[in-house]
Parts: C-alpha cells; sequence; structure tokens
C-alpha cells in the first residue's frame, strides 16, 4: 500500500475490513467466471471448492509503505474437476498452480490491456474491479499486489477505464436459442450448447440438475436461459433455465444471441477519461480537447 493516509506498518482495522472484503469478492467473481462463465456470486451456500479457493490467511503486516502478506491455496488442490481450458493465451497447466488471487490479477490486467480479446471479463466482474476505488482515499492511493515475478498496480486512474469499460459492456440476456446439449468427458458439472457448428458454455441454473435434463442429451432442443457476454459482446456462456424438445417451427432460434449494448454516452468517457496517458488518449490523441464530439464520433465509425 502506497500514498493512502496512514502510518507505514499500520492500517486502521476499517481500511483492512474493506481491503479483504473487496479483494475476496473479486476473487471469488473472476473464479466464478472461470469456472462456471458467470462472474456473478451467487446467495445460498457456497460450493466446497469454491470456499477453499478463497481461504486466504492474513500472515503478516510490515512497514515500506505498508505491506500485507497473503497466503493462498492453489487451484490445482482447490478446483479438481472443474478445471477447464477456458484461456486461448494462458496456459492451463500453468493456472492450475496459481491462486484465486492470482487468477485476480490476470483479471485486472486484462481489464486495462486486453479486454477485447478476453474470455474471463464480463459486466459484473468489471463492476467488482471498480470497486476498489473506494479503497484508494486519493489520486495518490496505490495498491499494489505482488506474486512470484507479477506485479499489478492499481490507481484510481486505471479504475476509471474500467468503469468505462464496464458502463459500455453488454448486460445478460433473457433468450432461447436451438441446437444439441452434450456434457464435456473431463467436467461432471459442465455442459456444451452446439448450434450452427458453435460450442456454446452452458451452465445449469439452481432449479435444475443433471438428472432434469438427461433425457435431451444429443436431442434437438429449445433452452430458454439467460446469455452472458464478454465486454465485446461474444457470448461466453448460457445459463439454461428451461428446456424442451425442439418443433419444427423453431428454426428461428438457431440464431446465436446478440447482446443490447447501452447507449453509447460520450459525456461519460470525457467525464470518465481525465487522466494523462490512458487507452483512451493513445486512441484519440490528446484526450479530451483537441477534438470535437462530432470528430469523435466520426473516428469511431470508421
Amino acid at each position: 500500500m502506497k500514498g493512502f493516509q496512514t502510518e507505514n506498518g499500520k492500517i486502521p482495522f476499517s481500511l483492512l475490513r474493506d481491503i479483504t472484503i473487496q479483494v475476496t469478492r473479486i476473487a471469488e467473481s473472476t473464479l466464478l467466471s472461470y469456472v462456471e462463465g458467470n462472474s456473478t456470486i451467487k446467495r445460498g451456500k457456497t460450493p466446497t471448492w469454491l470456499t477453499n479457493s478463497l481461504d486466504f490467511k492474513l500472515t503478516g503486516i510490515k512497514k515500506g509503505s505498508t505491506v500485507l502478506e497473503l497466503e493462498a491455496p492453489t487451484l490445482k488442490n482447490t478446483i479438481g474437476d472443474f478445471q477447464l481450458p477456458l484461456f486461448q493465451d494462458f496456459d492451463s497447466e500453468e493456472l492450475n498452480n496459481k491462486t484465486a488471487l492470482d487468477l485476480s490479477f490476470y483479471a485486472y490486467d486484462q481489464a486495462i490491456t486486453n479486454s477485447d480479446n478476453s474470455h474471463l471479463l464480463d459486466k459484473n466482474l468489471l463492476r467488482e474491479l471498480t470497486r476498489l476505488n473506494k479503497i484508494l482515499d486519493s489520486e495518490k492511493a496505490e495498491l499494489i499486489f505482488e506474486s512470484g515475478k507479477n506485479e499489478i498496480s492499481i490507481k484510481k486512474e486505471k479504475i476509471s477505464e474500467i468503469q468505462i469499460l464496464e458502463q459500455n459492456s453488454p448486460n445478460s440476456l433473457k433468450t432461447q436459442i436451438k441446437g444439441k446439449l452434450d456434457a464435456l468427458s473431463h467436467s461432471k458439472s459442465q455442459l456444451e450448447l452446439i448450434t450452427k457448428g458453435k460450442k456454446i458454455r452452458a451452465q445449469l441454473s439452481a432449479n435444475l440438475n443433471f438428472e432434469d435434463i438427461f433425457e435431451f442429451f444429443g436431442e434437438d432442443v429449445v433452452i430458454t436461459g439467460l446469455a452472458h457476454f464478454t465486454p465485446n459482446g461474444t457470448i461466453k456462456s448460457f445459463e439454461i433455465l428451461k428446456i424442451r424438445i425442439s418443433e419444427p417451427t423453431d428454426s428461428y432460434f438457431e440464431k446465436i444471441p446478440t447482446p443490447i449494448f447501452p447507449e453509447f454516452r460520450m459525456d461519460k468517457i470525457e467525464n470518465k477519461s481525465k487522466a494523462n496517458g490512458s487507452r483512451l488518449s493513445k486512441l484519440f490523441g490528446q484526450w479530451p480537447g483537441d477534438e470535437s464530439t462530432e470528430e469523435l464520433l466520426e473516428l469511431l465509425t470508421k
């Protein structure tokens, strides 16, 4: 912790509480996105694999500025059969030897550097990341996370960029889709829906179990559920609420769901992107000030 209005080597209980709560929420949200394809933290009993993955321990507090030492279990010891090769740009065996905190740092880095190609991010996870802003008590405040050779720096100016991305990311959409349902061979809980040659990750909602849908495996079905999207609108997973055998008139539902993006708000981007050197500055030159709104909109439509 650097730049906080606290004495080196000391931390108020209130700040420690806020940090531990939000860091744990981000880790939980990120891990749910990785394992289930939907980062929303659910109410009710937490699965054992998730509880074990979030069993972080504070092992020390040191000066310079204020250093919190944490211990976290590795994913290979907590998620077991839930392991899925989700990231095309992240070796699954390497990730298997990391922790839920490492995965969280990876999500933060994706949000500020590679959001368009991330299979991990969605609107809810981005919202959890932006809540770190409440912990930073000034523009000088900085949270630095170190794990092995990796280091992530969190500042208000970077959180502002993530807020823009979150505001312009699509919400989940209740819809219907037609395809064939199958179970992944290396997982006891994951499903996939095949439609028009495309495979979509699927997950049962809380009101369904495998016994309810076993008869539908391999059949042409129509599924009602929630489509979850990445920030750029690619479908990342489908949460199954209802399922039925398809009929000849259901060909319309073969279309892969597309999101409804929020209305583009240039005024929000102008207000949120005042930090020098941001990605928006690199995109438009000097931001804001040199280009008119009309010029910016023209650039965006090219």
